[in-house]
Order: structure tokens, then sequence, then C-alpha cells
């Protein structure tokens, strides 16, 4: 148990307070630090997801009197991603940054394969930056400067100075404090509008305790939004001009910083109007809201927006107009028409080729799904797999199998004769390994005549007797023919160990024996010869 641990300060990082504990007791090796910390000097710094903390609170609890929870909470990123993970999964990524010998959290928050670009250095406010040295009397890293997107302070309006610090240091187990830079400016740039307003929305998004908002949901809210927006082309989204909307208030090249740039034609904005089938990052809907509504945002207010939208909610129902609720029950008889044509069985594609159909088809998915998805011919399934007749295979390569062993299973010097040497000697080793469930009478033999170990080690003691008898010299100690054999105590199985102990001195007593007897027998009978 330590008995002195820095206290930790309103929006600190939480390896800024670890490196600030290293510094003020003067340890120069890393991984005597982490020793003391954790307990485990092959622990490895994370700025951003810092898991280890059951080790950590079991070291410094009687000191920092925190829980891993709220360490989280408070010194952690990982509130960034409350609004757009469901609460199984965040719970899991919490599991794993308080008990996981290891910390995979960074993957599976998705932090590794984001288009969001996190930030490679470490960023601070001038201003904020004297306000610490003068107040504490030192300094450290702010968590929200290091969030992404983030580069202005909301507090005195101003940029952030990039300190040219990597934030993972290039030494594994180094934890960088903010004392590693000491060149801080007094001044820099006013931020303009757009700039603050994000980061007092990120800075709201770490204080809020907003539950999770479900993709059908977002879905549903973006529809709604460009809807409001008026950028609609018809009933289409118009993503073009969306597009415009954004590079009018976020520049180029803030956006390829970010890595949110908008070059190429489907882009991630362009999937956010439609359905979303995976997690969008913070970043991502709050450049969307600012760019939509400028700065007269409220992101409460928009999250409440979103959570209003019932899961269950079709979106063909959000965009269903009078003109087409007259027009659905003529198109719903037409297209009951053409299923029930006098021909022969329709597949859906023979009904979309035909110009009717097609153009039944776009209209009724679009505004009538639910009552198209149930009015729809039977897939027609006439495909056949003529490839491979897999029957006649198995027929085949088991009569092979049955050939090598009929040639093979005497001769007493080969090696195992296991599935794989069987498969080898055939010359489909990768065949019957990944399609043996398709080949149940190969499967059948290797059942019956693979090799066992203990049937292997066995045969191996029969080649050496065999050689033995050949050399007339069956009288070698167990140990020896063991030897010969290939074998050890340590590998030999107990049919073998049988064998050794009692069937191999059984038979030498018994040749032993014969051989006294042969002999005696050609003493005697020349002396019988001479007497008669």
């Amino acid at each position: 148990m330590l008995t002195h641990f820095p206290i930790a300060q309103q929006d600190e990082m939480l390896t800024s307070v670890l490196a600030r504990f290293v510094q003020q007791m003067g340890i120069k090796d890393d991984k005597v630090a982490l020793g003391i910390l954790f307990g485990n000097r092959k622990v490895v710094p994370s700025p951003f997801l810092q898991g280890h903390l059951e080790q950590l609170v079991q070291h410094v609890g009687n000191v920092w009197r925190s829980s891993p929870r709220k360490i989280i909470e408070q010194h952690t990123h990982l509130p960034l991603f409350r609004l757009f993970l469901s609460s199984h999964r965040y719970n899991i990524l919490q599991t794993d940054l308080v008990h996981c010998s290891a910390n995979p959290s960074v993957t599976r928050a998705g932090i590794s394969a984001s288009l969001v670009q996190w930030p490679l250095s470490y960023k601070i406010c001038p201003q904020c930056w004297q306000s610490q040295l003068t107040t504490l009397g030192f300094t450290y890293w702010q968590r929200l400067f290091q969030s992404p997107g983030v580069i202005a302070c909301p507090k005195h309006r101003c940029t952030l100075i990039d300190t040219h610090l990597p934030i993972s240091s290039p030494h594994r187990h180094r934890l960088v404090g903010s004392y590693c830079y000491q060149e801080a400016p007094l001044l820099s740039e006013c931020a303009n509008a757009n700039e603050l307003k994000l980061a007092e929305m990120v800075e709201w998004l770490f204080n809020s305790d907003q539950s999770y908002v479900s993709p059908e949901q977002w879905t549903y809210y973006y529809q709604s939004l460009a809807r409001d927006q008026g950028v609609m082309k018809g009933a289409r989204v118009d993503h073009k001009g969306i597009a415009s909307l954004v590079r009018n208030v976020w520049s180029d090249e803030w956006m390829q910083q970010q890595g949110l740039q908008l070059y190429e034609e489907n882009t991630w904005l362009t999937a956010m109007f439609r359905k979303h089938r995976r997690m969008f990052s913070y970043l991502q809907h709050f450049v969307v809201w600012l760019a939509l509504g400028r700065e007269s945002v409220n992101a409460a207010e928009e999250v409440y927006r979103a959570r209003k939208f019932s899961t269950m909610e079709s979106p063909s129902s959000l965009i269903m107009t009078a003109k087409n609720q007259t027009n659905r029950d003529a198109r719903r008889v037409k297209w009951l028409m053409l299923l029930r044509e006098p021909k022969k069985t329709h597949s859906l594609k023979q009904l979309r080729d035909t110009a009717l159909g097609a153009r039944l088809y776009s209209w009724l998915y679009r505004y009538d799904r639910h009552w198209l998805n149930s009015h729809k011919p039977p897939p027609i399934k006439n495909y056949i797999n003529k490839r491979v007749n897999w029957h006649e295979r198995d027929l085949h390569l088991v009569k092979r199998l049955i050939a090598i062993k009929n040639l093979t299973e005497e001769n007493l010097d080969d090696l195992r004769h296991s599935k794989s040497w069987f498969s080898t000697r055939l010359g489909r080793k990768s065949l019957l390994e990944k399609k043996i469930h398709k080949l149940p009478l190969c499967r059948l033999f290797f059942d019956r005549y693979s090799e066992s170990v203990e049937e292997y080690q066995t045969r191996r003691l029969s080649r050496v007797m065999v050689q033995l008898i050949e050399c007339k010299d069956i009288l070698r100690p167990a140990c020896e023919i063991e030897r010969l054999a290939g074998l050890s105590r340590a590998r030999c199985r107990k049919p073998a160990r049988e064998i050794l102990r009692l069937d191999i001195p059984a038979w030498q007593r018994a040749a032993a024996l014969s051989g006294k007897r042969t002999v005696n027998q050609h003493w005697k009978y020349p002396y019988q010869a001479r007497s008669q």
C-alpha cells in the first residue's frame, strides 16, 4: 500500500495523474513505477482507455478514495462512447478496464478501425496552463483537449497549442507527464464559433448521463432532420446538398485532419442519412448538427429528439403522403395481378425484369415495404451443385485407403499409421482435412484403422524383437529393448510398459529354457548312439 498519491484534478487524464506520482516520487525506471502502481511491471499505459484499474485501486485505494467505475467516468475517454454503444457493450468495456488482465478496450471500442483520427500528440490551452501553474504549482493533461475534433478551449475561447509530445510514447512502458513540456506560449489565436461550439458539445458529452440511442432511432432522426432542413429531392435525401452544407462550415483541410474527408462518392456522410448499420462517432454526429443547425444547436435537445423515435416505426411511414396512400391500393391490385398471371411460375427477378413489374416493385418497396414482403413470389431454388459427386469421391478415396492399408499393414518399419499418414500417402491431405464431413466412408476408415500411439509403440517393440531374433540376441535387458524401440519411461504408454514388464521377460525365460533343452538333447543323443 502507498502512503502518498497526488490528488486527481477535474477532467485530468488518468495517465497524467500516474505520471505526476512517478515524478513526485523521483522514480526513473518505467517498469519499477508500473510495479509500484499496479503490482505488474508488464502493464502498458493507455492514455485514452487506461486499464488494470482493479490492480491500481488495490495499491492506491487507501490514499485515493475512488472506485474504478468513478475513475472511468471522470478520467478516461470511455464516456464519449456511452451514447452510441448499447449498455451491454458499454458494460463489457468497463469490465475490460477494471478486471481484464490485458486491455482490449481500444480495439473493442472501435478506435483502431475508426475513420476519426484520434490525436497523436498532446494539446494544451496556454491560459489554462498558466492558471494551473499559478494556482496549483504544477500542470496536467486535460482530457477534453486530447479528444478528437477539439481544437479550442471553451473557457478561454482560444485555439489549442500542439505540444508535439507524442501521446503514445515510443518507450512502451513510459508514462508521459505534462512536466515534459516546458515551452508553453502565453497567447494563442481566437477560435471561431463552430470550433468553440464543438468543444462545448464534447465537454457536455463527457459530463452527461445520457443513455444509449439505437441505430434505428438515429436512422429516423436523420431522415427527419433532412426533411426539416429542406435538404430533399422529392422524397429522397439530397446527399450532395448536405455535403455542400458541411463544406460551408468545415473546411476540407480540417475535415482531412480529423479523418472525415468527403472526396469519394459514397462517404460516411452519405451513410449517416441512410439506414444506420453501424455506429458513428460523436464527432461525425456533431459535425453534421453544426453544419445543418449552426451555432444554435443544443446537443441535449438533439439527443432527446432522436430518442423520441420508436424503434418499431417504419421508415416508409415517415415519407408516406396523401397522394401515395390513394394510389397504394391500385398498385397492390396490379402487383397481385402480376403474381396470378396464368404462366409458368414467376420468380421475383423475372417480375422485376418487366417494365410494369420493375415500376410497381420500386414504388411498393419505397412506400409499402411491409405489405410487399408478405406478397412476394416464393424463391425458386433450381440450382444443383454438379461440380462434385461426394458419394462417388468417397467410394474412390476409401478404396485407395484400403489398398494402402493392405500393402503396409505388415511393414513394421513404417511411421505411425495415423490419419495424417494415410492422407499424405494418398496425396489428398488438404481435402481429407477440410471435407471429411462429406466423406463418411473415409471417416469410418480412419476411426477403424488409424493407429493409436499405444498400437504404434507396441509395433515398435515387435520390430525390435524380430530383429533380435534374427540376430539370435534375445536375452537383451528390457531397458535396452526399450531404448532400441525409441521409447522412454516418460513417453511409454501402459500397453508398451506391460509388454516390457511382463511379456518380454516371460518370453526370454521360455526361450532360455528351450535353448537349454536343445543343448542337453544334443549331448544326450551322441552318447546314446555310442552306447548302442
